[in-house]
């Protein structure tokens, strides 16, 4: 699930009551920090 478990899935898991996790194994620091920023756009539920 590595090449979905991104920021629109989990966002759309957090604000359904889960919890969202967005993938962090690519190592691209630059990559994660973007994630993190578009995630917080998309919910503000825990993540």
């Amino acid at each position: 699930m590595g090449w979905i478990a991104r920021s629109q899935l989990a966002s759309a898991v957090s604000n359904a009551g889960g919890m969202g996790i967005i993938k962090t194994s690519s190592g691209k620091l630059d990559v994660l920090k973007e994630e993190i920023k578009m995630m917080k756009s998309f919910t503000d539920k825990p993540f």
